[in-house]
């Protein structure tokens, strides 16, 4: 005799992979933003002499929002994986059932 009634034990599967599919989700999120850092701290120097030191025009707007703004999102969509929130938790799934 299982725990789960059959009829929520594919209920229960569905959100377990979802919730794995998620964190999955998150770990190839810190895996690019890892990189995208990697690339930013390699070539900072050439940026600040070739770019920052220009006068502003809309290629360097551009340049800079196509840089950075991968990276701010990235952080920001890491931030909302993984807030605390309850609700999302494995032991709080597993509760329900």
């Amino acid at each position: 005799m299982s725990l789960i009634p059959d009829n929520d034990a594919s209920a229960f599967h569905n959100l377990l992979t979802g919730f794995q599919r998620s964190e999955d989700a998150g770990y190839m999120n810190a895996a690019a933003l890892a990189i995208l850092l990697y690339d930013i701290c390699t070539t900072i120097v050439d940026e600040v002499e070739f770019i920052w030191s220009e006068r502003w025009t809309i290629t360097k707007v551009l340049y800079l929002i196509a840089r950075y703004y991968p990276s701010i999102f990235i952080a920001v969509t890491l931030r909302g994986q993984h807030s605390a929130c309850p609700f999302t938790s494995p032991a709080f799934i597993v509760a329900q059932f």
